[in-house]
């Protein structure tokens, strides 16, 4: 039972780990795609492209 326990509680964790990653990325994309709305950086490549001069 004991061992049951701690894999489902490190279970839960990697649970809530790949939550908050998967939130964290959608905030960056976000991010990214209003900037590229704006005409700050291309909406190419993940928007990590800065627009050239």
């Amino acid at each position: 039972m004991i061992h049951l326990d701690k894999g489902f509680s490190r279970g839960n964790g990697m649970i809530e780990f790949l939550v908050a990653l998967l939130v964290n990325y959608l905030i960056i994309i976000n991010i990214y795609y209003q900037l590229s709305e704006r005409g700050i950086i291309w909406p190419g490549y993940f928007g990590l492209l800065f627009r050239p001069n």
